[in-house]
C-alpha cells in the first residue's frame, strides 16, 4: 500500500481474515492503526515503513499501537521494501506452492510462516 495521503485505515480491514501480508509503505498522515487489525489472524506477514508516527506505535512492546499486530510472526517496520526483501518475498511464494503441489494441503500457510526467514 502506498497512499501518501491516507490518514486512517478502515475498520472493516479486521474483515479480510485471509489476509496473510499487509504492507504499509509511504503513508506519512497515517497515525495509528484500527482495532481490527486484532483480528487479522491469518496475517503473517506486516511491513511498516516510512511511516513516522505509525512506526513509533508500532514499537514492540511499548508502542501503542503494539497490542494490535502482537500475533504478527513476521513483522518488520522501517526501511523501503529494498530489492532483497523483494526477492525473499519470491522465494517464500514459490517454495510456499511447490509445498502444496509435492505435499497436496498437509502444510497449513501459518506452518510455512513460521520458517526461517531467507537471507540473499
Amino acid at each position: 500500500m502506498y497512499c501518501p495521503s491516507l490518514v486512517s485505515l478502515p475498520e472493516w480491514i479486521g474483515d479480510l481474515t485471509s489476509l496473510q501480508e499487509l504492507k504499509v509503505v509511504n503513508c506519512p498522515k497515517l497515525i495509528s492503526l484500527p482495532e481490527g487489525m486484532r483480528r487479522l489472524t491469518s496475517l503473517c506477514r506486516l511491513t511498516i515503513a516510512k511511516c513516522p508516527c505509525l512506526e513509533e506505535r508500532c514499537e514492540q512492546g511499548t508502542g501503542e499501537d503494539w497490542p494490535k499486530i502482537a500475533h504478527v510472526p513476521n513483522f518488520r517496520k522501517g526501511g523501503d521494501g529494498n530489492l532483497k526483501e523483494w526477492i525473499a518475498s519470491q522465494v517464500r511464494k514459490c517454495l510456499e506452492e511447490a509445498f502444496s503441489f509435492m505435499y497436496g494441503r498437509f502444510f497449513r500457510q501459518s506452518d510455512i510462516c513460521k520458517a526461517q526467514t531467507f537471507t540473499l
